[in-house]
Order: C-alpha cells, then structure tokens, then sequence
C-alpha cells in the first residue's frame, strides 16, 4: 500500500507539471486523464470486489475554457464521444450513435451494463429491454473497428 501511495503521489505531480508545462500553451490543448483498473494490493484495506476494482475516475483538462460537466457514471467505450463533444469538435456518424446510446445505456463492460433505469444487466440477457441496443452496438462497433 505504501509504495502504491508514493507511486500515485508521483504520478500526482507529473501530471501537475504536465498541466503547467500547457496551461499557457500558444495552441489549445486538450487532454483526456484515466486509468483501467484499481490497482492489485496485497491487502484488505482497498475493497476488491469484481465490480469495484474497473472503477477509475477520469479527467479532461483543456488550457482554454470548456465547459464543466459532470457525466456521471460512463464507461471508457463512451470516453471517445465524451471528449469530441467536450472539445467542441464535430462528430461524425458513429460518435453521434455513441453519443446516443449513452443517454440509453451510460454504463457497457465487458461483462454487464447498466441501463438507463438504473438496472444491471448481464451481456446475454435477453430479456433486458436494452438487449437489442446491445446486439446492434456489439455490431457496429465491429463493423467500425474492421471495416474500413
């Protein structure tokens, strides 16, 4: 835990001088911050429960004024859309989708989702009312990520 602690403290700071170094930048520079996963402690002080440990914050920062907004719970497949709109950029076809289906369903891994009613939903269900979103966006994101 302690060298975890002085680890994250040193990333702290690095990204301080990182924002430094650009916040008086000529050029407008946007960054998105976030990690994967908890980190894997041998102890029981951090809560390690499946769920939990895929649970990360994220940042974006810009050296220009953006709008401050919270998302509230998203998943990293939605980070993409979250910062094009963000940056003010213009989306094309599948951000618009993306941008979309988070209104519909704000929470996707690689195990289960999480609707907009608030509700869990195992990938397979197929009796979850946002099963076929699901299947239509498993094949979108295929289609997008291989045929191009």
């Amino acid at each position: 835990l302690n060298v975890y602690l002085q680890t994250e403290k040193k990333s702290d700071d690095a990204l301080k001088m990182l924002i430094n170094y650009l916040k008086d930048y000529d050029e407008k520079v946007i960054l998105l911050f976030f990690g994967d996963h908890q980190p894997k402690t041998n102890t029981e002080v951090i809560d390690e429960d499946e769920e939990n440990k895929y649970k990360v914050s994220y940042l974006i920062w810009a050296n220009y004024d953006i709008e401050e907004k919270d998302y509230g719970d998203t998943s990293a497949n939605y980070l993409q859309s979250i910062l094009i709109e963000t940056a003010g950029l213009p989306k094309d076809a599948y951000t618009n989708y993306i941008t979309e289906l988070r209104k519909k369903i704000p929470v996707i891994t690689a195990n289960y989702y999480i609707g907009d009613n608030n509700q869990k939903y195992m990938l397979d269900d197929k009796e979850s009312p946002y099963y076929e979103y699901i299947k239509e966006y498993e094949k979108i994101v295929y289609y997008n990520i291989f045929d191009q």
